[in-house]
């Protein structure tokens, strides 16, 4: 087999094309499978739901060639109007179009146009009392016709274009249910569309929709498996014909966190060091060297540490202070940032898991009670959600805190800028 370029093998930020992992829905098909029989089914509304950076926008571009696929961002749909426009710029349509129509092959104009019109980038669309009337030259009837939303979805459903709107949960909840009412009447029409949400909340106006009941068929993502992550790992430094043992990669599984996106680039930066440095074997001091370099670039987050570190503010009032066995001090928000980045790395800690950690932290010492532990867990959370008001961060739950984005716990866990010790 010829050696691969190493930019081609891991892909974080693309669509892996080389190291893409087809992963199986209860042992038997692929999500690829399952999108594909979606789509055949003229109709039907596609809802997908996973963990952020688990896959989801990749799994439709792997399904969906780019040409195929108009999408939106659901972070910047703030209102019905604000929808359309989106896709009126993905479409790259005009507001409104002027062309001129010989008035012996077509019905004389009277302040409105009836009939289909073949427009360049709408092909064969029905704009009857859209035209509006502008001059006669000649034997010639020029006029103009103005986008319409119809028209938008009448171009998508001849061109076979497939509506993708990322992050639904992003939308205002009375946007979500104008956009589930439009998209009922024009999945029955013919138009391919696909949400895509978070597990926790993408039942909201879509999956709960008594009018979409029937109408809609739900992919949830599982979370990714380190056997799955393993696989990235393994078929690029196949490629790349780099000696990485099974050992190393059972790590780099590990510290991904469930994030094949983070997995693609953990094994690119190891690539990169084993070919810049000639390096033939991987020991546990070079993948800690990966990590943390990886670590740099989600430096965005040490700020937000840092606040979330100090706590709300207390006036006058002290915190109690904790002695770790290492002689640290800590108040209960570096304690709890503090379990939270030790091993192992995991994405949901419940409260109890959360209190032995700090034990181990604290060793024989006094140690914050479940109920400390919660109310500090909260606020952590919304401290660190107000900064990252457009970001799947971190969120609490009955008695459990959820690691949204596997790329911030990698921060906390390799990168020591937070730390305000």
């Amino acid at each position: 087999m010829e050696k691969c370029d190493l930019l081609d093998v891991f892909r974080p930020k693309a669509l892996p094309t080389l190291t893409y992992v087809n992963r199986y829905v209860d042992g038997d098909e692929t999500y690829e499978e399952m999108l594909k029989r979606a789509l055949r089914n003229t109709g039907t509304l596609i809802s997908i739901a996973g963990a952020s950076k688990t896959g989801k926008t990749v799994l439709c571009h792997k399904v969906l060639s780019s040409e195929e696929i108009v999408d939106l961002s659901g972070g910047q749909i703030t209102s019905p109007d604000a929808f359309w426009e989106q896709i009126a710029e993905k479409l790259a349509m005009p507001l409104e179009y002027q062309f001129a129509q010989d008035s012996h092959h077509g019905k004389a104009i009277k302040g409105g146009s009836s009939g289909g019109v073949d427009f360049p980038f709408l092909g064969k669309a029905d704009f009857s009392g859209q035209a509006e009337f502008s001059r006669v030259e000649g034997e010639n009837v020029s006029y103009k016709v103005g986008r319409s939303r119809t028209a938008l979805v009448q171009y998508m459903i001849a061109h076979k274009l497939t509506l993708i709107i990322d992050d639904f949960h992003y939308i205002d909840r009375e946007v979500q249910i104008y956009i589930a009412r439009t998209l009922k009447t024009e999945i029955f029409n013919g138009l391919r569309a696909i949400i895509l949400s978070l597990p926790h909340r993408s039942d909201d106006a879509i999956r709960l929709n008594p009018d979409l009941i029937g109408r809609t068929t739900c992919i949830d993502l599982a979370a990714w498996s380190l056997a799955d992550l393993k696989k990235i790992a393994q078929k690029g430094f196949g490629m790349l014909r780099l000696p990485v043992g099974e050992d190393a990669i059972d790590e780099m599984a590990q510290e991904a966190a469930a994030s094949p996106m983070l997995m693609q680039e953990i094994c690119l930066n190891l690539a990169w060091e084993m070919q810049e440095h000639h390096i033939q074997q991987v020991d546990k001091t070079l993948l800690a060297q990966v990590f943390r370099s990886t670590a740099k670039s989600y430096w965005h987050y040490r700020e937000i540490l840092q606040n979330a570190y100090q706590g709300p503010s207390q006036g006058r009032k002290r915190r109690k202070q904790y002695v770790a066995a290492d002689g640290t001090i800590y108040d209960v928000y570096g304690l709890l940032l503090t379990s939270i980045s030790s091993n192992p790395p995991v994405l949901r800690l419940p409260i109890e898991e959360i209190q032995r950690r700090i034990r181990r932290i604290l060793g024989q010492g006094d140690i914050p009670n479940k109920l400390t532990i919660a109310n500090a867990a909260k606020h952590l959370a919304d401290m660190i959600k107000t900064s990252l008001r457009e970001h799947d961060s971190i969120d609490i739950k009955d008695k459990t805190l959820y690691i949204l984005d596997p790329m911030l716990l990698f921060y906390l866990r390799w990168s020591s800028g937070w730390k305000m010790n």
